[in-house]
Formats: structure tokens, C-alpha cells, sequence
């Protein structure tokens, strides 16, 4: 992992999701936090109200106040569980895998699915678009670079019999995250019926390819 930097936060919060050592959330806390990401869901960031969280949870907005204080640091934190969530997710897929062809396929496959049951990506897809852009493409360092930074490390794990080589796991990794964001944003329609059957398909036949193209 890098030692610092623009990828210290994200370093620190994989290393915090695959080790499981995530903040205890209390019932009530649980309750907010998911209230907060169906409310991002209808209304997105700037829509949020502390009044509203406080009605879907089912709490008082004193409650709110006090486990979370501000609006920002209410979102921030919702953000950040989620995030948590999903590298965990990703984390438990791929260590299932015994392959890097099956690791692969399960991380792409895991965020296709995370994105496409996550209300805060849906909005952003459906009516943020500008925001989307800017955290896969114009911050710095963008989501494309974080992403192919984690799904490269996960690619050169010595537990497999075919780790790739730093130079051939970032090109992999690239391409991956670039095949993940675009099944996100320019999902075929015939995807999205029975439980991804077809997206599964459609990963593993583009895996199988870039894995076994000639490098030489």
C-alpha cells in the first residue's frame, strides 16, 4: 500500500474494511444512517434535511443532533459507511476467489451490484450526473485511479497461483473499473433481469478475454 498522500484516507479505510475494525453503530445509529441514504435517494445531498432523516428514521431530530451534530458531518459519515460496506463486500467476494480470474469477475460484479442498489449512486446517475463525473474523473485523485490502485493490489495477492505483475495488474485493473463504470451508467436492459444473470455472463466472457490475451 502506498505510505501517504493523496491515498492515505483511502488506504486507511481498506485496511479498516477488510479487517473488519468499523465503527460500532448502535440500533438507533443504524436506523439514521439508512434513513440518510434513502433520503439522498429522493432529494440527493443538498436536499437533505435534518427534519427529514429524523421522519424516516422514526427518531426525534434531537437524536440526529446528537449522535451525528451537523448536516455535513451526518452525510460524511453515511458516506463513509457505505464506502465501508462495499470494500468489505468486495473483500469477502474476492477472498472466496482462488483465482485472479475469479477474483476479478467478483469485484467488478460486486460494485455493479453495490451501484445499482446504492440510493446515493442512483440519484447521482438519475440527477447529479455533474457530481458523478467529477468524483470518477476530475477529482484528484479520481475514483478511476483509487479503484484501479485497490482492484490492482487484490490482483497481485501472493495466495494465488497466477498473481499478476504490478505493470499487467494495473492495465487489468484499469480496464476492469473502466468496464464496471460503464455497465453502471449504460446499463443494457436485458442486465437487469433475473438477479444480473446476464452481466455475470457478460464479466466473465470480458475477463476471460483480457486475462487471456497475448502479452508478449
Amino acid at each position: 500500500m502506498l505510505a501517504g498522500g493523496p491515498f492515505r484516507e483511502l488506504n486507511t479505510l481498506i485496511s479498516a474494511a477488510m479487517a473488519d475494525d468499523n465503527p460500532e453503530y448502535s440500533g438507533a445509529d443504524i436506523k439514521i444512517l439508512d434513513a440518510v441514504m434513502d433520503v439522498i435517494g429522493i432529494h440527493g445531498d443538498q436536499g437533505l434535511t435534518i427534519d427529514l432523516v429524523a421522519k424516516h428514521a422514526r427518531v426525534s431530530r434531537m437524536t440526529v443532533f446528537r449522535r451525528f451534530g451537523t448536516k455535513d458531518s451526518l452525510i460524511d459519515e453515511a458516506h463513509r459507511r457505505e464506502i465501508r460496506s462495499v470494500l468489505h463486500e468486495v473483500g469477502r467476494q474476492a477472498d472466496n476467489a482462488h483465482t485472479v480470474a475469479a477474483c476479478l469477475e467478483a469485484i467488478v460484479m460486486t460494485m455493479v451490484d453495490s451501484a445499482a442498489k446504492s440510493p446515493a449512486v442512483q440519484w447521482m446517475l438519475r440527477a447529479d450526473t455533474s457530481t458523478a463525473v467529477y468524483l470518477w474523473r476530475d477529482r484528484n485523485p479520481s475514483g478511476q485511479q483509487l479503484g484501479r490502485f485497490f482492484v490492482s493490489q487484490m490482483l497481485q495477492q501472493s495466495r494465488f497461483d497466477d498473481p499478476l505483475p504490478a505493470d499487467r495488474a494495473d492495465f487489468v485493473a484499469d480496464v476492469a473499473l473502466r468496464l464496471m463504470m460503464s455497465l453502471v451508467l449504460v446499463p443494457d436492459p436485458a442486465f437487469r433481469k433475473a438477479d444480473h444473470v446476464q452481466t455475470r455472463i457478460y464479466i466473465h466472457d470480458v475477463v476471460t478475454r483480457l486475462l487471456t490475451a497475448d502479452w508478449q
